[in-house]
């Protein structure tokens, strides 16, 4: 393994966990309401209109914000906004649980879609500020992982955290929302302190830092300008795909209630 690989290696090793783990707790809050709406919409009085309307607007303001988040993350840093996304997502994830009717439901929808839409691809520019374009297929393949792996974990935890209704005066779906939002805002402040904003600024990767970051940049310039042009299209399609899975998950839970619902009036 040459130089520039070590530090690619390096710097995979440092960075991938982290960004994974984020990924894992964005797709958990993302698809909480579904789980949330199976009581919530009891409570609120919300009909399928409400809630659909509710849960699609939130991708209004994802597709809103995702370019000028990342014009944002490029001018203050990726430190910064990646901290502010995760405080505001996870504050406003939380808020979820204080909703009242279908405007304050839609309002924080709304925000919340702007809030999350420059986490992904603020994540996919990071990774063009450390490695080619090579590299970046199988990174993305890695962190990408976190969207199933979600999946799986997020429908036993929101069920039992479900149970939870009656403590503390609070219902299931209110706890669900306040549990699952608190990991993004702890998060946010270990973004603050261990992700760097680049390679210009990455402590870690040692003392010869100086001259293996200028030897890196160049290789990763010369790879990315060599790398086919379908690598991107991949990545393009693995987003598509991701947000598909993800309005599937949101709408799957009160789906698969009113199928045991009506095949129960059947028997």
């Amino acid at each position: 393994m040459n130089q520039p690989e070590q530090v690619f290696a390096k710097c995979a090793w440092r960075l991938v966990p982290l960004i994974t783990l984020l990924y894992f707790v964005n797709i958990m809050d993302r698809v909480n309401v579904g789980f949330a709406a199976l009581t919530m919409n009891h409570d609120l009085g919300f009909g399928p209109a409400v809630y659909g309307f509710g849960s699609s607007i939130f991708f209004l303001g994802y597709a809103l914000f995702q370019i000028p988040s990342n014009a944002i993350l490029e001018r203050v840093g990726a430190r910064r906004w990646i901290f502010l996304i995760l405080l505001l997502w996870g504050a406003l994830s939380a808020s979820n649980a204080f909703v009242k009717g279908p405007y304050s439901f839609y309002t924080v929808r709304v925000l919340l879609g702007l809030v999350e839409a420059g986490f992904y691809p603020g994540m996919i520019l990071y990774l063009t500020y450390w490695f080619p374009r090579s590299y970046r297929g199988r990174l993305v393949a890695i962190f990408m992982a976190a969207l199933p792996a979600a999946n799986i974990v997020g429908g036993p935890l929101s069920s039992l955290i479900l149970g939870m209704s009656g403590t503390h005066g609070l219902a299931g779906w209110q706890w669900l929302f306040l549990i699952e939002g608190a990991p993004s805002i702890l998060l946010a402040f270990a973004v603050l302190m261990v992700l760097p904003d680049g390679p210009g600024k990455a402590l870690a990767l040692g003392r010869e830092q100086g001259a293996i970051q200028k030897q890196t940049e160049t290789v990763r310039k010369t790879m990315d300008t060599a790398a086919p042009a379908a690598i991107q299209a991949m990545d393009e399609a693995d987003s598509a795909m991701g947000d598909a899975v993800q309005q599937l998950n949101i709408d799957g839970p009160t789906l698969a209630d009113e199928l045991n619902a009506k095949c129960a009036s059947i028997n």
